[in-house]
């Protein structure tokens, strides 16, 4: 049940990240830097739908959130490095931008899963 609500989360925020990304391109015409802006948000959401939906973190002192948050967002830019290099290696190989965003985004799916899994709900591997 866990891993359909990451799911569930993780097709919203995708949602806004593609959005926002490709908004971005559009106006900065950077899609490095897009894709950077992108990521810290969808982060940010990730964090908020996989802690009070998918492991439904209750009772938890401010600090214990911070804290986890902050080992989350470190884990995020871990599994981000391997979701950038497959993104860059597909619009490398001449994919588009939007297709690269995807392979990038499912490439790191499970990685977010486990790891998201072990530091949210301080779950075991």
């Amino acid at each position: 049940m866990q891993f359909i609500r990451f799911c569930l989360v993780g097709g919203v925020v995708f949602i806004i990240d593609f959005a926002l990304f490709n908004w971005l391109v559009q106006y900065i015409q950077n899609p490095y830097f897009a894709r950077w802006v992108s990521f810290c948000v969808a982060i940010y959401c990730n964090w908020i739908g996989n802690t009070y939906f998918t492991f439904i973190a209750k009772n938890q002192a401010a600090t214990d959130r911070l804290h986890k948050f902050c080992h989350f967002f470190i884990m995020s830019h871990s599994t981000g490095l391997f979701n950038l290099a497959v993104y860059s290696a597909a619009v490398y190989f001449g994919l588009s931008l939007k297709l690269s965003f995807t392979f990038g985004v499912t490439a790191s799916l499970l990685l977010n899963f486990v790891f998201s899994k072990r530091i949210i709900a301080g779950r075991k591997l």
